[in-house]
């Protein structure tokens, strides 16, 4: 059987109809346990669905194995779970949106550990989120957004939202001593603002507009200015400069990427003040930088948008901006960490081929948010 190592714990996939006669015992636990009476009252009937296991695996059955409401129904019949008609049953799913989203988010936590203390146990957090897309769609319906534990491998929250729901560091809990990893949607001012206040730091790609930054005496920072003075590949090794972070520039293993790096803060509102940090840059490679612009020259083409003289210079390099200090973590470890954050992009992988999560067959709204509950739990 393959394994799932991205969940909290391994599990085993099996066939549709094991999962759901074999409910998760975790899950039960948390209906029993961590759901109050007049919560679970709210779902169930005394000649419908009696208990709360049993809406669990009907959720279970409709959402995993891929049966229809009305097949659903007539296996619930069978087994003698619940006597429902599938209309009944499609009521019942959607008052159980809520109470679904609670088991994830109690089981997901029960997994979580203390997070450590001192220097050398921070845990490191990576955050993104993909797109789901709902038959006959075109584009985005819906979108999961993850937090995931580097070390363990393993995934620590997970929020479902429709197309609104944007990316931000904002809609993660962020504790103390967390590394923070995200890619450039991630790179707002408004949304890294809450991670000092929250012990945490924070390492993130930027894009050349996304992040204001101004020099330490207050004066505005010109990022192309400093970009441009970061040095092309050097022809002889450099020990300074890390396999990862050369992985970066997509160089040849035989040449190096030299590295510069910025003291820098963020320019303060009122709502936000100053957060003083590092901007890390490193040249990419010339092949590289030309299939960049390409590609965003193509992309655009297609979607009928200008391309920005500024945007074309900025696919030249890789740039990160981290409140890790240089006692912490070196420019190029800081660029190799960065290198990590595809963990979970695997993770995503993982669960639209083993899972099926990018195949949404439901078009009722609560029952698509039915459907990646029990998916992701």
């Amino acid at each position: 059987m393959p394994k799932l190592g991205v969940f909290c714990g391994t599990w085993t996939i099996e066939k549709p109809s094991k999962i759901i006669g074999r409910t998760c015992c975790r899950c039960c636990q948390t209906t029993s346990t961590s759901i109050g009476p007049r919560e679970r009252r709210k779902h169930l009937c005394a000649r419908e669905v009696r208990k709360p296991e049993a809406l669990l695996r009907l959720a279970l059955a409709y959402g995993v194995a891929g049966m229809s409401l009305r097949e659903t129904e007539s296996w619930a019949k069978t087994r003698n779970l619940a006597d429902l008609s599938d209309v009944a049953l499609l009521n019942r799913l959607r008052a159980a949106t809520p109470w679904l989203g609670g088991i994830v988010g109690k089981v997901l936590a029960s997994q979580a550990e203390p997070v450590p203390q001192g220097a050398n146990g921070r845990r490191i957090c990576l955050i993104d989120a993909t797109s789901i897309r709902g038959p006959g769609s075109a584009g985005t319906d819906w979108r999961i957004h993850l937090r995931f534990d580097l070390q363990r491998l393993s995934i620590i929250d997970a929020q479902v939202t429709d197309a609104h729901g944007g990316e931000t560091v904002a809609r993660h809990i962020a504790e103390p001593g967390d590394i923070v990893i995200g890619g450039r949607a991630y790179g707002s001012r408004r949304g890294l603002a809450h991670l000092p206040r929250a012990g945490a730091d924070v390492l993130v790609r930027l894009t050349w507009h996304n992040l204001p930054l101004s020099n330490m005496d207050g004066e505005p920072f010109d990022l192309f200015a400093a970009l441009r003075s970061v040095p092309n590949f050097a022809s002889e090794t450099d020990p300074s400069a890390s396999g990862n972070a050369n992985r970066l520039a997509n160089d040849d293993s035989a040449s190096t990427a030299p590295i510069e790096e910025f003291l820098v803060m963020t320019v303060p509102t009122k709502e936000h003040p100053a957060m003083k940090g590092r901007l890390i840059a490193i040249r990419k490679s010339k092949a590289k930088a030309d299939a960049d612009r390409a590609k965003i020259k193509r992309e655009n083409s297609k979607k009928g948008r200008k391309t920005d003289l500024e945007t074309l210079e900025a696919a030249g390099y890789t740039f990160v901006f981290t409140t890790l200090s240089m006692s912490e973590i070196s420019a190029a470890d800081a660029l190799a960490l960065y290198c990590f954050r595809w963990q979970i992009e695997l993770a995503f992988k993982r669960l639209k081929i083993l899972l099926n999560l990018d195949v949404l067959l439901a078009r009722d709204r609560d029952l698509a948010q039915i459907v990646l509950y029990v998916r992701d739990a």
